[in-house]
């Protein structure tokens, strides 16, 4: 395998299959080695839908793009909106101005 593994035997394991929900094997659990968030939890079907790896590491997708659908779409629907925390502060004044009317 050249990816990293557990003997089985190892103690980790046990904590392991307690904070993914384990069940089964095999299991692919996808993690961000730099955050250590989980970036998927079914990784093995991920694989499977999607052979060539085209949406590796199958982070999850926003909803929609402000910039593709305007700012309108807050008076249409519920939404919810987070800002990239590496934006410029220009483009934070223009999310604060044509989006929350700030």
């Amino acid at each position: 395998m050249p990816w990293l593994s557990l003997p089985f035997n190892d103690s980790r394991i046990t904590n392991l299959k307690r904070r993914y929900k384990l069940r089964g094997n095999p299991r692919l659990v996808i993690i961000d080695p730099s955050t250590g968030y989980t970036i998927c939890e079914d990784g093995r079907d991920r694989v499977e839908k999607d052979i060539e790896g085209i949406d590796f590491p199958w982070k999850p997708k926003p909803l929609d793009d402000i910039n593709k659908v305007g700012c309108n779409i807050m008076n249409e629907q519920t939404v919810l909106i987070t800002l990239d925390p590496n934006l410029t502060v220009e483009q934070k004044k223009y999310v604060a101005k044509y989006c929350y009317g700030i």
